[in-house]
């Protein structure tokens, strides 16, 4: 004989009948412990179209790099490698040449002004070369000079990209240099941009604005000329 537990915790003795069975049920339903309703699941979200597109194109990326590695086997990754470091070569390089903006810190005329010496000789070398009506090659050698004897005093004042006529405009620099540069520039221009060649007036207009750079107290003496010369040949 069976013995059986009742519904409410009892032991009950034969076989359940279906009321017992009925009234278990109805005890156990009310009481909660179990879940008798399964809900369906939720409906997934659409894909958007833009995802699945984005996913076609994976595929077709994937696909393409196996038939690739298939095909060729290691030459692929070496020629990979090869690419990915000429990449990274052309990016170092590039923000290398970025110039770092700085504060803007003028320099006074003193610390810009070549020496007395320096500014006899290079007179003399234009001189020179003016005697022999090369006064394109003159005021060349007088601009190009003059940057490098800025960049020897202060080394990062001048931007390596810089044109003499972006020179000419550099705020860090004191106006009577700006002034000189500008006249300067502007004349190597028109020789070596324009093709027109200089003449006497150009090469005297620059080796002036020269003068009033290196020497300017001699050009303040209103004698530029005549001291300067004077320099030149001894």
């Amino acid at each position: 004989m069976r013995e059986a537990r009742s519904s409410t915790g009892g032991r009950v003795t034969g076989e359940p009948t279906e009321a017992m069975i009925a009234k278990a049920h109805q005890h156990l339903v009310r009481s909660g412990r179990l879940q008798f309703d399964l809900p369906g699941l939720p409906k997934p979200e659409p894909v958007p179209e833009w995802e699945k597109a984005l996913l076609r194109i994976f595929a077709w990326i994937g696909q393409f790099l196996h038939e690739i590695t298939t095909t060729f086997g290691w030459v692929f990754w070496v020629a990979l490698v090869g690419l990915a470091v000429a990449f990274v070569a052309v990016v170092w390089n590039a923000v290398r040449k970025i110039e770092v903006p700085q504060k803007i810190q003028t320099v006074t005329l003193a610390e810009l002004r070549p020496t007395l010496a320096r500014s006899r000789v290079l007179l003399s070398e234009v001189d020179a070369l003016a005697e022999g009506e090369d006064y394109d090659a003159a005021v060349r050698h007088l601009l190009w000079r003059s940057v490098a004897d800025i960049e020897e005093k202060r080394p990062r004042l001048i931007p390596k990209s810089f044109t003499s006529r972006e020179i000419a405009g550099l705020e860090t620099l004191p106006p009577v240099v700006r002034g000189s540069f500008s006249v300067m520039a502007a004349h190597v221009e028109i020789s070596l941009f324009a093709g027109q060649p200089l003449d006497r007036s150009a090469f005297e207009a620059c080796r002036a604005a020269y003068t009033r750079f290196a020497l300017p107290e001699v050009w303040a003496d209103g004698q530029a000329g005549q001291r300067i010369s004077g320099m030149a040949q001894a």
